[in-house]
């Protein structure tokens, strides 16, 4: 009797590099870089993540993030915000912001030949209301617009459009960017 081959599941970036609890804590301040979060409002936001370990065990883990810089404790210590201005901390927001843009970029890949991240989440200074901004090399600008529009963070994306032609040195307006699809320059 043959065995059967498991097909392979298909993941996302954000499956592979956050999977967990710390790695999901650490995803969740990314994300929300700006906000401070009162130790209570951390735990109802992480409540059914596994190994979490209740309140003690966010404790342990915000301890360790305050330990390598990552964190401070404000009010007290019964609130912590993400360190904005650590160097490890503006690279891990530069990575979350692929991840969060990861579902665009499926839906986006069929009609445009390149993407790239640029502004200010590229640049690892992106605040909780930052804008996404892509830039798109496409011939289909309303249907990407449509596609952007309806996406989760859709308010959040500023696409910018670059010419299939001159893409290499359009992209150059941009002080910093990230090639999220389509070959590198």
């Amino acid at each position: 009797m043959a065995s059967r081959v498991k097909k392979p599941e298909n993941s996302t970036l954000d499956e592979l590099l956050f999977s967990t609890a710390e790695q999901k804590l650490i995803r969740l301040l990314l994300t929300e870089s700006t906000t401070v979060f009162p130790l209570r409002q951390l735990a109802n936001r992480l409540k059914g993540f596994r190994g979490v370990g209740g309140p003690e065990g966010l404790k342990q883990m915000l301890q360790k993030l305050s330990a390598v810089g990552f964190i401070d404790w404000v009010d007290h210590e019964r609130a912590i915000r993400l360190r904005d201005d650590e160097g490890r901390v503006e690279l891990m927001k530069i990575v979350s912001a692929v991840c969060d843009l990861e579902t665009l970029r499926q839906s986006l890949e069929p009609l445009c030949s390149r993407g790239y991240l640029v502004g200010a989440r590229v640049e690892g200074r992106g605040t909780t209301d930052s804008d996404y901004e892509i830039a798109l090399v496409s011939d289909q600008q309303e249907e990407v617009r449509r596609i952007a529009r309806g996406h989760p963070l859709g308010k959040k994306i500023k696409v910018h459009f670059l010419d299939a032609d001159d893409y290499r040195d359009e992209i150059q307006q941009f002080p910093r960017y990230v090639t999220l699809w389509g070959s590198s320059l």
